[in-house]
């Protein structure tokens, strides 16, 4: 299997959780001691789930739709990461709510699953 084979479902597993509001699969595809760096945090590292955890539990999960662009993926041992652009589009009351952000995610695996231990996201515009 290569690793476009073995992370990209996992990959999609945990974005799905994430734009659904699962905090449970989020927590259990998440290292406790999960580490980021994104455009919430200013700046700042975040270490742990609990700063993720309050916006999924906090979110209106309306219907949405996102696509993985022009991914990369890598494993080297037990570590593997995905590269990629994200298209997040939800639809809301409103209309669409529309959102591009490139990620990096790292994954562990343990125990023969991988765990993300840590994520880099940033706006593409």
């Amino acid at each position: 299997m290569n690793a476009k084979e073995e992370l990209e479902p996992v990959l999609r597993e945990l974005l799905h959780a994430i734009r659904s509001g699962d905090a449970e699969k989020y927590t259990q595809m998440s290292s406790p001691e999960l580490t980021c760096f994104e455009p919430e945090t200013q700046g700042s590292r975040v270490d742990g789930l609990d700063f993720h955890l309050f916006f999924m539990n906090n979110q209106n999960p309306s219907n949405f739709y996102f696509e993985i662009v022009n991914p990369v993926y890598r494993i080297e041992g037990n570590l593997g990461y995905a590269v990629y652009t994200l298209i997040d589009n939800r639809v809301s009351d409103t209309g669409f709510d529309l959102k591009q952000v490139n990620e990096t995610r790292i994954f562990e695996k343990l125990n023969g699953k991988w765990i993300m231990i840590h994520f880099h996201r940033s706006h593409t515009n």
